[in-house]
């Protein structure tokens, strides 16, 4: 009789035991699943996870609390959230304001998820009263990589400005940084040793870091870094999917690195039914060093970005680093028996096939910018030769061109209207070339 009285009580706590891990694991439920992209939601902590690659990132997220990222945690089992935090800031008519924060006047609208196939996303929309904004934070995930893609959104009927749009504010453990040059000069005659090189540096306490472009997104930098974790277990890595100007600045405070990532110093306008769509960064946690990081890009860009579709590099040769403009048809079929003797599989022939180009020296790639008219001189049997000529050296053919930039001697040409060409304040912001305007916003020629 003793023994089973004791056991009465005992089968009873199992039993409740049991009960409470059913009733707290009831709480948490998958919403939307493309191979190992999950989004989840648990609706008493009031938290959604996604996750993919052996990665997962948590936030707050909905109307009774403030919106914060509180941990992204890869396949070491390390927590890379340093400070729970909001990600990113709105500045909305010359105020930042940290996203999703009640006290800040953002009001929750609605989480929502979805999944086309190629990436799961979660929306996280808010009301921004004060501004009359509609803002929504986007994430996303593809099957097989520790990579999530972060961008925003803004809608407003009344109109709004924004400015220095953030791609994401993020406080990660302190480690030495790493970051690649870009292209640091496109003078012909000028060697760039520096060029896409990998740099690295461990931030004292109190020291800031500042890297960006106020051009192209590669002229100076790649907006690329890695963060190394303890132990070299993994690495924290991060990219703006952007080709103009942008700004990153990495602060170490202590064993925090508090990164910032924006487009740097810009204005725009949120008015009617257009959309705003600020930058898209992806950022993540690998393993296996560099060569980890490479593969969990590679495997985000085919899966998330490119749908599916796999990518394979070409060996490439261009003529601009070796000639600039100063080339003709004999140069180039010599240059194309070396390069193909090398492995090259794309020969591209670069600023300097048009007629005019050149007229200022071998780095004048303005002259003749809009003609698009292969030159007779150089090339008196066209350049369809030359991509015969370069087939049957197994290779594939290319030429650069930059259809939208244009030397304002050929303005008044066939195609060239002086009415398509981008103005700022009534000036083209070059005394030689302008742009011929791609915006909505361009007044129409009738």
């Amino acid at each position: 009789m003793l023994e089973r009285s004791m056991r009465a009580p005992s089968l009873f706590i199992v039993l409740l035991l049991s009960s409470t891990v059913v009733h707290a694991a009831t709480s948490i439920e998958t919403i939307d699943m493309l191979g190992d992209a999950t989004v989840t939601h648990d609706s008493q902590a009031g938290t959604w996870t996604i996750g993919a690659g052996g990665a997962a990132l948590t936030m707050t997220l909905d109307a009774a609390r403030d919106f914060q990222i509180t941990s992204l945690i890869g396949s070491s089992g390390r927590n890379w959230i340093v400070t729970p935090d909001a990600g990113t800031f709105v500045t909305a008519n010359g105020a930042p304001l940290p996203f999703g924060n009640r006290a800040a006047g953002f009001e929750y609208e609605s989480a929502t998820t979805s999944n086309d196939g190629h990436l799961v996303r979660l929306d996280a929309r808010f009301f921004l009263r004060s501004a009359n904004l509609h803002v929504t934070r986007h994430v996303a995930a593809a099957n097989g990589s520790p990579t999530f893609e972060m961008w925003t959104t803004y809608e407003s009927a009344t109109g709004v400005t924004l400015s220095n749009l953030n791609a994401f504010r993020l406080t990660v453990p302190a480690g030495d940084v790493h970051w690649l040059n870009g292209l640091q000069g496109d003078t012909a005659d000028a060697e760039h040793d520096s060029a896409f090189t990998l740099q690295h540096q461990q931030l004292a306490s109190g020291q800031t870091l500042t890297l960006g472009a106020q051009g192209r997104s590669s002229e100076q930098t790649v907006p690329w870094l890695a963060v190394d974790g303890d132990l070299d277990q993994d690495q924290f890595y991060a990219a703006l999917l952007w080709s103009g100007a942008w700004s990153l600045t990495a602060a170490r405070a202590g064993s925090g690195l508090t990164l910032t990532l924006s487009l740097g110093q810009m204005t725009t306008t949120v008015t009617g039914a257009v959309e705003v769509q600020g930058p898209h960064a992806i950022l993540g946690v690998s393993g296996g060093g560099a060569s980890g990081v490479a593969s969990a890009l590679r495997t985000y860009i085919i899966h998330g970005i490119r749908g599916g579709r796999e990518m394979t590099p070409l060996v490439t040769y261009n003529t601009w680093f070796a000639y600039g403009t100063e080339i003709d048809d004999v140069s180039m079929r010599a240059e194309m028996d070396r390069a193909a003797s090398l492995g090259v599989e794309l020969f591209v022939i670069d600023a300097g096939w048009y007629v005019g180009a050149g007229a200022a020296g071998s780095n004048d790639f303005d002259a003749g910018l809009g003609t698009w008219e292969v030159d007779p001189a150089r090339f008196p049997d066209g350049l369809n030769a030359l991509t015969d000529y370069a087939h049957g050296l197994g290779m594939k053919f290319g030429i650069w061109v930059e259809p939208e930039h244009v030397n304002l001697s050929t303005v008044g040409a066939p195609g060239i209207d002086e009415r398509l060409l981008a103005t700022h304040g009534g000036e083209y912001g070059s005394e030689h070339t302008a742009q011929i305007c791609l915006a909505t916003a361009c007044s129409p020629i009738i």
